[in-house]
């Protein structure tokens, strides 16, 4: 029993005596597979009928994702798609997300280590799928965000002291932040006196000053926090009081 595979120039790329054979190609292309039998009793040599098939290039997966520590809840993560020979393409970033877009973006909501793997494939019709995987990880650590609102009207019933009384938040200037290990906020009216300093994410402006209520208008905050990734922020905007 000999098994011959020719390649698409005739030349032989491999051949095996075994019953069942394996063989692995480097080269895409057609091939024809022989097999030649022969009775070491009577010599006679039975050729079976030529088959031919196809053999397709795989694809390659590859692919960079940035940055390597992404900090939660809204840092997002970038991917780069180096992949070649690919038609199609299946990510999952190991946080029941997942994604078929070729540079995909994510944002991770929980602080752990996740792998993320992409499948690079191409369909050829026929149920003849090549596929590549490839896996990396990456590291989300608990950080932090602030969200600024520009707006907010005082309690004209008297100063609370910066903390909410009446169950609304809108009372209060304060900013929502998360993640936050140092905290420091400032505010000056339009001729540039501080008229409210605060070191605690929660004590905000109730927009009164020495008990009195400020008037009307538009006023300038100073934000500086450091975050528990060791970030720090400055922010600088205006806010309206409405009365």
């Amino acid at each position: 029993m000999e098994w011959s595979l020719i390649d698409s120039f005739g030349v032989v790329a491999a051949t095996s005596n075994a019953d069942s054979p394996v063989f692995q190609l480097n080269a895409p292309g057609k091939y024809e597979l022989t097999l030649k039998t022969s009775s070491s009793i009577t010599g006679q040599v039975t050729l079976a009928p030529l088959q031919s098939f196809l053999v397709y290039d795989k694809p390659r997966a590859s692919f960079d994702a940035r940055p390597d520590v992404v900090y939660v809840p809204d840092t997002e993560l970038f991917t780069t798609n180096f992949s070649f020979g690919a038609s199609s393409y299946f990510w999952d970033f190991g946080d029941n997300g997942t994604s078929t877009d070729f540079q995909p973006t994510h944002i991770y909501k929980i602080e752990g280590k996740y792998d993320i793997m992409l499948i690079a494939s191409d369909d050829h019709g026929d149920g003849a799928i090549c596929s590549d995987t490839l896996v990396r990880m990456v590291v989300a650590r608990q950080g932090g965000s602030t969200k600024v609102p520009n707006a907010f009207t005082p309690n004209q019933n008297g100063p609370s002291g910066g903390i909410s009384t009446n169950g609304s938040f809108n009372d209060i200037f304060l900013p929502i932040v998360k993640g936050v290990e140092e905290f420091n906020m400032q505010i000056y009216d339009r001729w540039g006196n501080l008229v409210f300093e605060s070191n605690s994410a929660t004590t905000g402006w109730d927009g009164y000053k020495d008990g009195r209520l400020m008037p009307a208008g538009v006023y300038v905050y100073k934000l500086t926090v450091r975050l528990t990734d060791n970030q720090r922020s400055t922010q600088i905007g205006d806010v309206t009081m409405i009365r």
